[in-house]
C-alpha cells in the first residue's frame, strides 16, 4: 500500500510567516547561493483534485535550508551607527581587492548616501554568499542578480573605473567620528 500524502500551496508570504515564527526575530533568513526562495518554489505543490484529490509524491527535499544564511536584523540601529558599521565591513573584507575598492567608495561617499542607499549598500555587501560575487559585479564581470541592481551598485561601478586615475593601493585613513 503507498502511501499517499496531501501538499497544499503555500505563497512565498505564507511560508515566510511560518519560517519567521521558528527562527528569532532578530535574525532575518536569506540566502543566494542555495536560493531558499528558488528551493521553497521547486518544492511547494498545489492540492488537485485527481479522484480523491490526494497526490502521491515523495516528501519534498528542504534539506537546502540547513544551508541558508541568517544575518542579524538591526532595526533599532540609528542611521550613524549603521554607517559606522558599514565602513568598517567596507574595511574588512575577505579579499584585498574588495577591502580597497569598498574602503575607497566609503570614504568618498557615505557621507552624501541617503538612508535608502545605505539600505542598498548594506544588502549589497552583506547578502551574498561570496565577496567575489561583488567584485565580479562591481567590474561587470558576471551578470547582477535584479535585487542588487541599484543606483548604489552603479555608483560603486563609476567608482571602480577610477577616471581619476588615484591612486589606490591602499586603503583611506579613517576619518575621525564626531
Amino acid at each position: 500500500m503507498s502511501r499517499n500524502t496531501i501538499y497544499l500551496h503555500f505563497s512565498l508570504f505564507e511560508v515566510g510567516t511560518m519560517l519567521r515564527q521558528l527562527v528569532p526575530s532578530r535574525y532575518s533568513l536569506t540566502s543566494f547561493g542555495h536560493s531558499v526562495r528558488a528551493t521553497l518554489l521547486s518544492c511547494r505543490h498545489s492540492l488537485f483534485s485527481s479522484g480523491s484529490g490526494v497526490v502521491d509524491e515523495p516528501d519534498p527535499d528542504l534539506t537546502v535550508l540547513q544551508h541558508a544564511r541568517f544575518h542579524e536584523l538591526r532595526r533599532t540601529e540609528s542611521i550613524e551607527n549603521r554607517k559606522a558599521r558599514l565602513i568598517y565591513q567596507s574595511r574588512k573584507r575577505g579579499n584585498l581587492e574588495n577591502g580597497i575598492l569598498l574602503s575607497t567608495f566609503v570614504d568618498e561617499y557615505m557621507d552624501k548616501l541617503t538612508p535608502e542607499q545605505v539600505g542598498s549598500y548594506d544588502a549589497l555587501i552583506n547578502l551574498p554568499d561570496s565577496d567575489w560575487d561583488i567584485y565580479y559585479w562591481v567590474t561587470d564581470a558576471k551578470e547582477v542578480p535584479d535585487v542588487f541592481r541599484t543606483d548604489v551598485l552603479e555608483m560603486l561601478r563609476d567608482h571602480a573605473k577610477n577616471k581619476e586615475k588615484q591612486l589606490r593601493n591602499q586603503q583611506p585613513p579613517l576619518k575621525p567620528r564626531l
